[in-house]
């Protein structure tokens, strides 16, 4: 394509944040994040989570509906605990909706590691595999799997790194056969 580098990790790991969790996430992630940053709260104890804060946030709520999939898939129905939405976004990361039994909603945006820590601790990893594909598919699997073997408090901040120097790695075996010398400043 014109214009676009060939040695870029293809907007797999895009996501800056709050400079935390760089590479973390992928464009559409970030482009979330940036719509209306100072909207977003970490949520503490849960790196690569972050909640929307009270205020007009609408800014966000307009990005979120532009950058999400049409399709969002209902990992749980809201009976007598939260009902869960997700919507995965281009790149790495997603949006999780938990939708409280007195009808709010409420939103949590998650790096690509935070996303999978939150799914596994929820038990529904595998309800979630059915909306990727690709090398995101290839991503979310291989971070699941790093992460089943690290313990609950080293979990959390291990995780970030861990997902970005994964996502490296996949866009340098991508990226095999090509000129690494022309490449290795864009990793």
């Amino acid at each position: 394509h014109r214009g676009r580098n060939p040695c870029s990790l293809g907007g797999m790991g895009s996501f800056r944040g709050d400079g935390r969790y760089a590479r973390d996430g992928g464009e559409a992630l970030e482009r979330v994040y940036r719509a209306r940053a100072s909207c977003w709260r970490a949520i503490r104890g849960c790196d690569g989570r972050f909640t929307l804060r009270g205020g007009d946030c609408d800014v966000v709520a307009a990005a979120l509906d532009k950058e999400a999939p049409k399709v969002v898939l209902l990992l749980r129905e809201a009976t007598e605990v939260d009902g869960i939405e997700v919507a995965s976004l281009r790149g790495g990361g997603g949006v999780l909706t938990y939708r409280k039994l007195d009808g709010r909603r409420v939103r949590t945006l998650n790096t690509a590691s935070g996303l999978a820590r939150k799914l596994a601790a929820l038990d529904l990893t595998e309800a979630f595999l059915p909306a990727l594909e690709g090398r995101a598919l290839l991503l979310f699997r291989v971070v699941d799997r790093v992460l089943r073997f690290v313990g609950d408090p080293e979990k959390t901040r291990l995780a970030p790194a861990a997902s970005a120097a994964i996502r490296v790695h996949i866009a340098r075996l991508h990226l095999r056969g090509r000129s690494r010398s022309s490449c290795r400043d864009n990793l």
